[in-house]
């Protein structure tokens, strides 16, 4: 089981949390924060119709006393317990690429570099619900996703879901604990953090995984 003081890092473990959403005309955001015991992995990603994937990963920016700040090179990005279990803030400015399909995230992810931005509000819909190594909870964002050189996406209730795990430091945490995808609109995102892999791709009904059960 967990309590409200789950929602931080704990003693002797890598803590993950993560943000998954999805508009109703198709942009999906992915938001993800590793804590280790020296160092921090952050990967953001942003998806649609009309562009390739814009992606961002970094998997060795150094440790700050916050353990929900990340700031490297061209990087600053933080989630912020406002009330635990029911209020998220979530931010980040920094470099995108744009690459031509979601697969290129796992070689050179070279692509077009462009300034975005992202500033959410999240709120608990439902209580938090058990998962293996942590829990995950369903609610709602509001906000805005700034991708320069295009209009602004203003995000109003939007359907989405966060999970926090943790495990002993240098264990793998396996896939997003989401449901596995049976069919979906061919829309993806993919990164490898750390030894574990995101496949992830966008269905009518929100984020999947790819695979079968």
């Amino acid at each position: 089981m967990y309590t409200t003081t789950d929602e931080g890092p704990h003693s002797g473990c890598s803590d993950e949390w993560a943000v998954a959403l999805l508009t109703g005309d198709g942009t999906g955001l992915v938001t993800v924060q590793r804590h280790h015991r020296d160092r921090r992995s952050y990967w953001w990603a942003v998806v649609g119709r009309d562009h390739g994937p814009l992606h961002v990963l970094d998997t060795e920016v150094p440790p700050r006393s916050d353990p929900l700040l990340v700031k490297g090179a061209q990087l600053w990005a933080e989630m912020v317990c406002e009330e635990p279990m029911a209020q998220w803030t979530i931010g980040n400015e920094t470099i995108a690429v744009v690459l031509s399909d979601a697969s290129e995230a796992l070689g050179s992810a070279y692509g077009d570099p462009t300034p975005v931005a992202s500033d959410l509000e999240f709120y608990g819909t439902s209580d938090a619900e058990v998962i293996t190594n942590g829990y995950l909870q369903h609610g709602c964002v509001h906000g805005v996703i700034e991708i320069a050189g295009r209009d602004a996406v203003d995000l109003v209730e939007v359907p989405a879901v966060r999970w926090h795990r943790w495990v002993a430091d240098g264990e793998p945490f396996g896939p997003a604990p989401l449901p596995a995808a049976r069919a979906h609109l061919g829309i993806a995102a993919m990164a490898r953090l750390d030894n574990d892999l995101f496949d992830m791709v966008l269905t009518p009904s929100g984020w999947c995984r790819r695979g079968s059960e």
